[in-house]
């Protein structure tokens, strides 16, 4: 009779747990590289789209309705973590991310993205992402910024070669990294 000894079993189930242990973090870090991507390239998109508004009309916008771009979603009124843009902005949700144009006055405007899982709180989202616009104040002119609201998002903001801009603090606790 022939079949696998109780060590020999024990460790196959010992090489998995290894490699499971390697993999699931390698994965959940890349997923969340794919999360950040997809909100870099909508607030880019969103940037662009702002400065033509400019061009056209002398003035930014806080209405992504005005925008020569559609963001397929719904309104939510609100913030997350605590950024609202003030009352004036515009928000807009799509599945687990969260958009937000703001334009305060006709020089200046930010866009900002955000990804919230299922069981995540507007307070405090994973991460973010922002651009904010070339005369913006607050030595943040033109800077764009991977938003760390956590450990995990501080070293994926790190991973995008992100330097940290110090003494500058996003709605409840974000952390900047500036990735230009």
């Amino acid at each position: 009779m022939k079949g696998f000894t109780l060590i020999e079993l024990l460790v196959v189930v010992l090489i998995i747990g290894i490699l499971s242990a390697v993999a699931l973090p390698q994965y959940t870090r890349s997923v969340q590289k794919a999360r950040m991507t997809q909100l870099q390239t909508m607030t880019a998109s969103v940037y662009q789209a702002e400065e033509i508004y400019y061009l056209a009309n002398s003035t930014y916008t806080s209405n992504f309705s005005d925008l020569d771009l559609t963001i397929p979603g719904e309104s939510f009124s609100g913030n997350i973590g605590g950024i609202s843009g003030a009352s004036s902005a515009s928000h807009i949700k799509n599945g687990n991310y969260y958009y937000i144009v703001y334009s305060y006055e006709a020089g200046n405007f930010f866009t900002y993205g955000a990804y919230i899982p299922a069981s995540g709180s507007k307070t405090k989202p994973d991460f973010g992402f922002i651009r904010y616009s070339k005369n913006y104040s607050m030595g943040l002119a033109g800077v764009t910024a991977c938003v760390a609201y956590s450990t995990d998002a501080e070293n994926l903001c790190r991973s995008m070669n992100g330097s940290l801009i110090s003494g500058t603090v996003l709605g409840v606790g974000g952390k900047l990294y500036r990735l230009n």
